[in-house]
C-alpha cells in the first residue's frame, strides 16, 4: 500500500498534501495489514488509497483533526486556567489569618 511520489504529484497534490498523504498511509499500513480477512483488508485499502489521492477527502480529513485539536485544545486551557484560579485561591486562603483562624478553632 504505497504511492509512489510521482502519482502524488500528478494528482495535482501541493507538498503538504504530499507529506499528509505520506502520514496516513504509514500510520494506517499496520493496521490494515493486521485485519485477518483479506476480501475486508482489500476494501478498507481501497478506502484508505482513494481518501488520500482525492484532495477533497483529503482536506476533509485535516479540517476535521484541526477541529478536533482546537477543541481539545480550548477543553484543556479551560480546565487548566479553572484549576490554577482554585489552586491560587487555596493558596490565598491558607495564607489569610482570617481563614486560618477559622480552621484552627
Amino acid at each position: 500500500m504505497v504511492v509512489p511520489a510521482d502519482a502524488a504529484k500528478d494528482a495535482g497534490q501541493a507538498a503538504g498534501a504530499q507529506d499528509a498523504a505520506a502520514v496516513i498511509l504509514r500510520t494506517m499500513r499496520p493496521i490494515v495489514a493486521a485485519i485477518e480477512d483479506e476480501a475486508v483488508r482489500s476494501q478498507v485499502a481501497d478506502a484508505v488509497l482513494s481518501a488520500v489521492q482525492d484532495p477533497g477527502k483529503l482536506s476533509a480529513i485535516h479540517d476535521a483533526a484541526a477541529a478536533g485539536a482546537k477543541k481539545a485544545a480550548d477543553q484543556s486551557a479551560a480546565t487548566s486556567y479553572e484549576q490554577r484560579c482554585a489552586e491560587s485561591q487555596a493558596a490565598y486562603a491558607d495564607r489569610n489569618p482570617h481563614k486560618r483562624r477559622e480552621k484552627e478553632v
